[in-house]
């Protein structure tokens, strides 16, 4: 069993800019390194990512794939995003916001963490740091890109009510939020 979510490009970018609007201008690299944590932290903590995105172990780390090929202008939606934000070569800066309204405000205060425990590091300090997250660490192989699974995320996060019994807790409130939905598991 794979845990997919359903990837949602409007709340993706809402949270794009939220970061934009708070942190100012910022590499590429680095605006993914934060929203893979924003993503991992949100689901440790609740079972469902913010952004639903498919993540993946790069060269440079972890990384929110679809994401990724959106601000890369190799996705649908790219004029959508490019109205949002302004990418020059290798930097990111707000052009307008969306607004916040697809953002929960547990999801919001999701962001509000983040920010405040990585927004003021360096790029390539979250690089280091991202490197060492133990999903990441045993998904990477040099020089490819390797998903990332839900279910390593959940199972290094030392919760048992997110992984248990060698295998990830799927409880309704995921069910209803996976990409492909089923039961949740009757000893819930």
């Amino acid at each position: 069993m794979e845990i997919r979510f359903t990837f949602n490009l409007q709340k993706t970018m809402q949270a794009v800019c939220y970061l934009l609007e708070r942190l100012g201008s910022i590499d590429k690299v680095k605006l993914m390194k934060l929203l893979y944590l924003v993503d991992r932290a949100h689901f440790i903590r609740t079972g469902i990512p913010v952004t639903g995105d498919r993540l993946v172990a790069m060269p440079w780390g972890p990384v929110p794939s679809a994401t990724l090929n959106a601000i890369n202008g190799e996705s649908w939606g790219a004029s959508e995003v490019f109205r949002m934000i302004h990418v020059n070569d290798n930097s990111i800066e707000l052009r307008h916001s969306p607004g916040i309204d697809r953002l929960s405000e547990d999801e919001i205060s999701t962001l509000d963490s983040i920010i405040a425990d990585h927004g003021a590091k360096s790029t390539w300090k979250l690089v280091r740091e991202t490197h060492r997250l133990p999903e990441y660490v045993e998904c990477n192989i040099e020089g490819t890109s390797r998903p990332i699974p839900y279910e390593r995320i959940a199972k290094h996060s030392g919760d048992e009510s997110r992984f248990r019994l060698g295998r990830a807790v799927i409880s309704a409130e995921m069910a209803a939020h996976l990409k492909c939905p089923f039961e949740p598991d009757p000893d819930l």
